[in-house]
């Protein structure tokens, strides 16, 4: 039940931090970069089209394939977080790693002096409590 990748998009569907995994398909950054701003783009027009019209509807939150699950949490911040697993993977571990992501995120990042909001994240902390986050959940070294 491996994760293969991680993003973080800022709310201008930017990618600010990613990892991929040992296992998964690589992506050079720059496909990075587009599959993130994409899918933002798809969040976004997600929520334009539903039928009931609900101020806390984020729109797209997951998507299942045979070969991968994909899971999207957007706290009322904007920012989203993105995981894509394993079809095995349940659906309350993924949600319950990106919740536990947002909050390091605002505890690491956010709560950095230097950090500059919506900017790509390297903050020292945030990587090695994202490394131990990851580390049940992946199949081989972080990469």
């Amino acid at each position: 039940m491996p994760i293969y990748l991680v993003f973080v998009v800022n709310r201008s569907g930017g990618l600010i931090y990613h990892a991929q995994f040992h296992g998964a398909q690589v992506h050079p950054l720059n496909e990075c970069l587009r599959l993130a701003s994409t899918l933002h783009g798809i969040q976004q027009i997600s929520r334009q089209v539903s039928p009931v019209e609900n101020a806390d509807d984020i729109g797209l939150v997951g998507l299942e394939a045979r070969t991968f699950r994909l899971r999207v949490y957007q706290p009322p911040t904007g920012v989203q977080f993105v995981v894509l697993a394993t079809p095995d993977m349940p659906d309350e571990v993924l949600l319950g790693i990106l919740r536990r992501l947002h909050l390091l995120y605002a505890d690491y990042a956010l709560k950095n002096p230097f950090y500059v909001q919506d900017m790509p994240i390297r903050c020292r902390l945030f990587d090695i409590h994202f490394a131990k986050l990851m580390k049940p959940h992946i199949v081989g070294p972080l990469e």
